[in-house]
């Protein structure tokens, strides 16, 4: 905030049942892709994922975060809800380099033994 404070932002179960997944994904298409009625749908979202520390009325009347570090933690608020700590959906790819060594050597057995 410019006043110096950090707010956590956070998408919770009680939360999305004010918005409803739909009312989320909307307003966030229209933040990033800065369709008519993104400050609004900014400020909203802020308000909401802040559990009401920053208010949508104060956003809108230009006591606000910078928008690049206000979209980009509501993008990461949003990812880490979706997807948990990992950030992107199962089945894209292992975090552990371990695995990601196993299935890549699997992989190339096959194509080599599938030849001969």
């Amino acid at each position: 905030m410019p006043d110096g404070r950090t707010i956590p932002l956070r998408f919770t179960i009680g939360r999305m049942g004010q918005m409803g997944r739909d009312g989320i994904v909307t307003r966030m298409q229209t933040v990033i892709e800065g369709l008519p009625g993104d400050g609004q749908a900014l400020a909203e979202l802020l308000d909401l994922t802040s559990g009401g520390e920053i208010k949508a009325k104060d956003v809108l009347e230009g006591e606000q975060p910078p928008l690049d570090l206000a979209i980009f933690a509501l993008n990461e608020a949003w990812a880490l809800y979706r997807f948990g700590p990992a950030r992107q959906p199962e089945g894209e790819g292992s975090a552990n380099p371990l695995i990601r060594l196993w299935t890549r050597l699997k992989t190339l057995c096959r194509r080599v033994f599938a030849r001969g």
